[in-house]
């Protein structure tokens, strides 16, 4: 979801493709798949054919009579019929066979994939054994296009066998041998291994590992989620970055051993770190350190400095840290498509006090033009989504105030909507804010009953040159950066708030019935209901969708809709609503979206304190079944939720009787 210009934030794809003659990683990043290094780059120069420590480790062709037996070692795993017993004794047999031909078997493109069965499948002990015996061919394996497979699944083989052991026992003490082992070797090749698209993947795994990350943590890390990363910063509350659960991982952690890697890379990267932190992969792995360290205010800028080329010196005073760092390099690296990156990961991990001095620093007096760079602007939404406190959001509401109209012909608006968040998270500027966006949207005075429409095609500029001749684009799928400005504004106090209710108000049939539809509009409609919003705009909007509202109660995305329209409606309007849903009840009882799949599990639905409780629609069928009709009271029991949860629920018959009737499912 995150609008990027093709550049996805730490979003690249860990692939493996069928077939061991096609077998490859693919990287999504920058909007290219597997970008050269710079020292690929060098190599199609032919300045160098291998690495230096490469050239001591040769590869050998396999014997037939290794090829035969590892062969026929592969066609027994995959047997089904293979028992437990017989299953580890043939792992262990071929795990001590491969001694003195690591290298050649963890590399080669049908093996590898036999090898890191055999890691997963093995007993600690075994594990440990054999990458103490690769621990001076491990960078080379690293970077190999099938041996870093085996790489990784040794290290996630080594996170597993942490969670069951005490730091007490013999296997602890072993398997802290052998990740020293490895990250001594790996540092003494770690600009190699760093820059390298199958290294550097290895090299964070490591890392995180050494941090005390779980293994399930650590791929949901290298698969970074970017649609989850724009809700965080634009959900109006404070960013925060997969730091968190890397840092609460439950896992023995090595400090030390991390410590060690890091000084190790920031000692070998400090002379080159212009063309480190440029590359692809090498920002992978800073972005790795500085999540990893964040919380340790002197690692954290140790780090910066280094990546910011300043001389080190801990006599400096707060303020005067980075003085040392050219303004100009600086504005360089925050508009280059690949060190950006590496910027945004810098301003969410600083220290408060490091934050300030970059914002007045490099940001201050220069913020517009940053955010109408392609690359730059995404810097500056993570400036605003990082921001402390409200001080720093003033200052740089005081450059982007008026600029609004510039960054939506820019194309720009995530700029815009981190700004909107921000003043929501810190109170401030709300009026101002809730101004200037409606001026931006309706800048030819067409009509105020165009802003809706408009924000909810942000993406559509095509009424920028047209004017008052815009019309709705029928078919097109809704900006999701416009929906989330308006699930923002819509919970701003309500003083603010009316150009925009009115506008929702006023909507065609057609339109709000599209937008009900659409993912990111139908949050809106229910950011709206939830709102503080006058009940006669709400009124007017929920009786749009008058004799819809079966058909909208079907669809994923709309039948939430559905529940709140029912939340907010009058009583004449619910029994519209139930009306209407008695004649899909049969359709009704064989979906399973919302939170009916919930009440179908058969157990007490869980609900986290920032989850809206949505009432259920195939509730409301339930007890139309009953044959009661629907009283006041009854409907006062439904706007408030949390007790509609309930295993029993009252309901008044006609004779004026008390009647139980138990939940289906034992869920309400």
């Amino acid at each position: 979801m995150k609008t990027h210009h093709s550049k996805n934030n730490n979003d690249f794809k860990h692939h493996r493709m069928k077939g061991a003659d096609k077998r490859q990683r693919d990287f999504d990043y920058g909007g290219a798949k597997n970008q050269r290094t710079n020292y690929q780059k060098q190599q199609s120069k032919g300045e160098e054919s291998v690495p230096a420590f490469e050239k001591s480790f040769p590869r050998k062709n396999l014997d037939p009579e290794t090829v035969q037996y590892y062969t026929e070692i592969s066609s027994l795993l995959e047997k089904s019929t293979t028992d437990t017993e017989e299953r580890a004794i043939l792992c262990s047999n071929a795990l001590d066979e491969s001694r003195g031909k690591e290298f050649q078997l963890v590399c080669d493109k049908v093996f590898s994939r036999l090898f890191e069965n055999l890691i997963s499948s093995c007993e600690r002990d075994q594990l440990c054994q054999f990458l103490l015996r690769c621990i001076k061919v491990f960078p080379s394996i690293s970077m190999d296009q099938s041996g870093s497979h085996v790489a990784e699944a040794a290290l996630k083989s080594l996170a597993l066998a942490l969670q069951d052991c005490d730091t007490r026992t013999e296997s602890h003490a072993l398997i802290k041998e052998v990740l020293t082992n490895i990250c001594q070797e790996v540092a003494e090749n770690v600009l190699d291994i760093m820059c390298n698209q199958y290294g550097s993947h290895v090299l964070r795994s490591l890392l995180c590992l050494c941090n005390g990350t779980l293994l399930e943590s650590l791929d949901k890390f290298h698969m970074r989620n970017n649609a989850s990363t724009l809700a965080s910063r634009l959900s109006g509350f404070t960013f925060q970055s997969p730091t968190k659960q890397l840092n609460s991982a439950p896992l023995q952690a090595f400090p030390k051993l991390l410590k060690f890697t890091v000084s190790k890379i920031l000692e070998y990267s400090r002379y080159r770190i212009s063309v480190i932190r440029a590359d692809t992969f090498g920002g992978l792995v800073f972005q790795t350190i500085l999540r990893l360290l964040k919380g340790d205010d002197e690692a954290v800028v140790k780090v910066i400095t280094v990546l910011l080329d300043c001389f080190e010196n801990n006599a400096l005073k707060e303020g005067k840290m980075l003085e040392d760092a050219s303004r100009q390099n600086v504005l360089d690296l925050m508009m280059d498509p690949a060190s950006s990156h590496l910027m945004e990961v810098i301003l969410e991990v600083a220290p408060g006090y490091i934050y300030m001095e970059i914002l007045n620093r490099y940001f201050r007096h220069s913020l517009l033009e940053i955010a109408t760079h392609k690359s730059g602007n995404f810097v500056v939404q993570s400036l605003i989504s990082s921001s402390r406190d409200e001080g720093q959001v003033n200052m740089i509401w005081g450059e982007l105030a008026s600029k609004f109209p510039e960054l939506l012909k820019e194309r720009k608006s995530g700029v815009i909507a981190s700004l909107i968040a921000a003043c929501r998270r810190f109170h401030t500027h709300e009026r101002e804010c809730c101004r200037a966006l409606a001026h931006a949207v309706n800048f030819d005075s067409a009509s105020p009953n165009c802003i809706i429409p408009r924000i909810l095609h942000l993406e559509d500029f095509s009424y920028m040159a047209k004017g008052r001749e815009w019309q709705w684009p029928s078919g097109n799928k809704m900006s999701v950066l416009g929906c989330l400005m308006l699930q923002n504004i819509f919970s701003y106090p309500n003083d603010f708030i009316q150009q925009f209710c009115s506008s929702i108000a006023s909507m065609e049939i057609d339109h709000i019935l599209q937008a009900a539809k659409d993912p990111g509009g139908s949050r809106v409609i229910e950011a709206f209901l939830s709102s503080k919003a006058p009940l006669k705009h709400k009124l007017r909007v929920i009786s749009k969708f008058r004799g819809h509202f079966g058909e909208l109660a079907q669809q994923p995305f709309s039948s939430f809709t559905v529940s709140k329209c029912f939340l907010a409606a009058d009583v004449a309007l619910k029994e519209v609503i139930a009306s209407e849903l008695t004649l899909v009840q049969a359709e009704l009882s064989r979906l399973k979206h919302g939170i009916q799949k919930v009440l179908n599990s058969g157990g007490r639905p869980k609900v986290q304190s920032n989850q809206r409780v949505r009432l259920s629609v195939r509730c409301l069928v339930l007890m139309l079944r009953s044959g009661r009709k629907m009283k006041t009271g009854w409907c006062h029991l439904m706007r408030k939720s949390k007790k509609w949860l309930k295993r029993k629920v009252k309901i008044r018959g006609k004779e004026n009787k008390t009647i139980y009737r138990v939940s289906w499912r034992r869920n309400f």
